[in-house]
């Protein structure tokens, strides 16, 4: 009789994804940016750029936690409208967060000129509206 180990391979590999995510956002986690930016080949360029929430704990301060977390959920969803399927969007912890553009300097400039941009509109809380701004800066490599 054949030992099939499909089962424990298929949740060993579970396991690894559910590792490389942050458990509220859904996003890479830091692991998971170390482990994706290693498949980076540096013939295609890419910009590295730390997002940051601006007034972000006063939201935490003021709201409370769960607050907080809508927040981060919608900042995780901004982020990701403003990127590519091929681009890294990480949330390293906190409030902040850390994207891998692939192209030149400029597709990160763009990206940054988003970020900032779609986060100037409020985020809808069930308590009401927030106001929350980034604040992104990086550099490109080639």
């Amino acid at each position: 009789m054949a030992i099939d180990f499909t089962d424990e391979h298929n949740r060993f590999a579970d396991l690894e994804r559910a590792s490389q995510r942050d458990a509220l956002t859904g996003l890479l986690n830091r692991r998971g940016l170390r482990a994706s930016f290693s498949k980076l080949t540096a013939a295609e360029g890419y910009s590295v750029l730390a997002v940051d929430l601006d007034g972000f704990k006063q939201i935490n301060d003021s709201h409370g936690h769960a607050a907080g977390d809508e927040v981060l959920l919608e900042t995780a969803r901004r982020l990701l409208s403003c990127v590519r399927e091929a681009d890294l969007v990480c949330r390293t912890g906190g409030d902040k967060f850390v994207l891998v553009i692939a192209g030149t300097e400029w597709a990160g400039k763009a990206v940054a000129d988003r970020v900032v941009a779609t986060m100037r509109a409020p985020v809808v809380l069930d308590q009401g509206c927030v106001e929350v701004r980034a604040s992104a800066g990086g550099c490109g490599a080639a």
